[in-house]
């Protein structure tokens, strides 16, 4: 074998420009011919005087042979050298036979088929001393995504629906089974799929290329994004379909996530408040709709700095816009303290929307009504105790003769002067309270306060001291500017605390501080109000509805912890948005998996099913026959119990393959 240089021409721009191919050289009726054995594109990191080298090393991997090279072979060599050698077997797809002379050696190759598992005997006289494993790589939790992703329909949404060519298609199911089993930055996950992962062992001939790169998967997650619409409609049709249900509930809350950088490239991202306390940082928020089983319905980016609240208005457009195509009930909306502000509430109800959350009121006038005595027990699934009283609740709000929301009211029907101008009516929401004592939150809320006293209290002391000293500056306008900056930094337990200055000519001499026993936060500790437009639901049942909001926050866990949401590495919104929806898909599936394993009694985590399943391997071996011929052997490695139980559950095949043989003769 040797390399052979081709000059070709640009036909776009008239450039010359110098290619490579790897060819065998043979003769033919007396004429020697050249047989191209594979392309090998421009080597723009190989020197000339090293090509000779590259196509040695590549024909002794080939046959298996230690005779052309004894000298120490340099790195870049062994490595386009080990490249070019795994895209030659790719090439093969075990029916194509390399060969030195005019004689083939017809591969044999086994049926993949599960029920052709059992093999006839083949026996062959080899050489055990040549045994040897060019590829091992992993094939359990691809196998796994890959007949999920049949199940789920996204395979057909991208061939079919998307119409992506083969190439798309294969870089699609790779970019997502990237993020699902070794989530990281585009350059990490590429390097995974190319060096770790079986992946394209799993595509067939007219699917398969030769490699994934950074590029690629950062062109396919843009794509999604431009086809978020489709994907979105056409996925949650088919889950429904495949698990037969219709949402009742939507649960909707908001993240963020933040960035290393200045980002100046980006408009979305902005300082704001940050529940990771890294204020120091940009970031961008990104709101999620959930239904009650925890797969997404409704995905949006914003600036790092969004009203929470001011988020609903753009989700309930989008919902009513899917729902004229579905045909399904209004759900009811599911909502965190964050979001449920009283304007977004009566907006619900004047959208034919239901609703459960926490109040952000205080609700001081029910809370005196509440009797400790006649508080009624209910009980978690783990069985923790609850304390809970009902109360009935009204809202006034006014809208105009539009139906429109108004902020107050003008004009009454009943004057007069109004024929000419605009009539306000007086509406009525109806709610149920739900007012929530438990001993579990109580003792958590009492923690946290202990803590935060034991701070406060330590700068308090800290701040006494210096006025104490002899040479401090002890100017009243000084030390309360120091002692408002404690209060800044202690809100939470500000306000449980008497403190007071002593001051003698703007100098002050004493610093006084005393807890207030049977405070408001003591008093309120480990209680709060649920509110609901569904009255007619019992105190257990609104209970239950409310606490599934807990499905969006094990979806979100996923996201950051399993998924790596927060590590983005991108600079544009373009390319951050992509990354983020791309993770919505993502998660999709982990959920989909999830819930089937959840029927069976398999409650892994999603980290925990991805190391179980990495014990599956896809392995490659070569053997030597005694008339020198040698053997490639494709493999993949029997499931351990815990694999098995996992196929079992989802009803999915154990292998992809069994046995695929191709000879390769010297």
């Amino acid at each position: 074998m040797f390399i052979k240089k081709i000059t070709k021409r640009n036909k776009e721009n008239g450039v010359m420009y110098q290619t490579y191919r790897l060819v065998r050289s043979y003769r033919m009726d007396n004429k020697p011919r050249h047989e191209t054995i594979i392309d090998l594109g421009t080597l723009p990191n190989i020197e000339m005087s090293k090509h000779k080298q590259l196509a040695d090393r590549i024909e002794e991997l080939l046959y298996n042979s230690k005779t052309f090279i004894e000298s120490k072979i340099d790195e870049n060599v062994e490595f386009y050298a080990q490249f070019f050698y795994n895209e030659i077997l790719k090439k093969q797809n075990n029916s194509l036979s390399i060969q030195n002379n005019s004689k083939d050696v017809k591969p044999e190759q086994i049926p993949d088929d599960e029920q052709n598992e059992d093999l006839s005997p083949d026996f062959q006289e080899v050489d055990l001393n040549s045994f040897d494993t060019i590829e091992s790589k992993n094939i359990g939790g691809e196998w796994l995504c890959f007949q999920a992703f049949d199940e789920m329909g996204l395979s057909k949404i991208f061939s079919d629906t998307l119409k992506y060519s083969s190439k798309e298609y294969q870089q699609a199911i790779s970019c997502l089974t990237g993020r699902l089993l070794y989530p990281g930055s585009d350059n990490r996950t590429a390097l995974y799929l190319n060096e770790n992962s079986g992946i394209s062992h799993l595509f067939s001939d007219n699917e398969r290329s030769s490699v994934v790169d950074r590029k690629s998967l950062v062109k396919i997650s843009e794509k999604f994004y431009h086809n978020k619409e489709i994907i979105e409609r056409q996925l949650n049709k088919n889950i429904q379909n495949v698990l037969q249900y219709q949402p009742k509930l939507l649960l909707y809350d908001l993240t963020n996530s933040h960035f290393e950088g200045r980002m100046k490239r980006s408009r979305k991202a902005r300082f704001g408040r940050n529940k990771q306390k890294r204020y120091d940082c940009p970031q961008v928020s990104m709101a999620m709709a959930v239904d009650e089983f925890g797969f997404p319905q409704y995905s949006s980016t914003y600036e790092g700095n969004i009203s929470e609240p001011g988020t609903l208005k753009e989700l309930v457009t989008n919902i009513s816009e899917k729902l004229k195509w579905t045909g399904n009930v209004k759900p009811i909306i599911v909502m965190d303290a964050g979001i449920s502000s009283e304007e977004n509430l009566i907006d619900l109800h004047n959208d034919g929307y239901d609703y459960i959350c926490v109040s952000k009121s205080e609700h001081q006038k029910y809370r005196k009504l509440v009797i400790e005595n006649e508080l009624t027990d209910i009980f978690t699934g783990s069985g923790a105790r609850l304390q809970v009283q009902s109360f009935e609740n009204e809202i006034k709000y006014y809208v105009d003769d539009d139906d429109k929301v108004c902020k107050k009211k003008k004009i009454k029907k009943s004057d007069k002067n109004a024929e000419n101008q605009e009539i306000i009516t007086e509406k009525i929401i109806k709610e149920k309270l739900l007012y929530v004592k438990t001993e579990l939150k109580k003792k958590k809320e009492d923690s946290i306060l202990s803590e935060k006293r034991k701070k406060i209290e330590k700068e308090l002391i800290g701040l006494q001291a210096s006025i104490l000293k002899p040479k401090a500056d002890k100017k009243a306008e000084i030390i309360n500017q120091r002692l408002g900056r404690i209060k800044e930094r202690n809100k939470m337990v500000q306000s449980c605390y008497n403190i007071s200055l002593t001051t003698e000519n703007n100098i002050v001499t004493e610093l006084k501080w005393e807890y207030i026993e049977k405070n408001k936060k003591e008093i309120e500790s480990g209680s709060y109000f649920i509110r609901s437009s569904v009255t007619t639901t019992d105190e257990q049942s609104l209970w239950k509805l409310y606490r599934t909001i807990g499905e969006v926050e094990d979806v979100f866990r996923t996201l950051k912890s399993d998924l790596l949401m927060r590590g983005i590495f991108h600079q544009t919104d373009k390319n951050i948005e992509a990354h983020l929806y791309v993770c919505v898909i993502a998660v999709a599936v982990v959920n989909f998996i999830r819930y089937k394993l959840r029927k069976c009694k398999i409650t892994h985590s999603w980290s925990e099913i991805v190391r179980i399943m990495s014990t599956q391997k896809c392995n490659i071996n070569t053997i030597k026959r005694k008339d020198g011929a040698t053997f490639v052997l494709k493999k993949c490695s029997r499931p351990i119990q815990k694999v098995k139980e996992i196929y079992k559950a989802m009803k999915y095949k154990n292998m992809p393959f069994f046995l695929k043989k191709t000879g390769i003769k010297n």
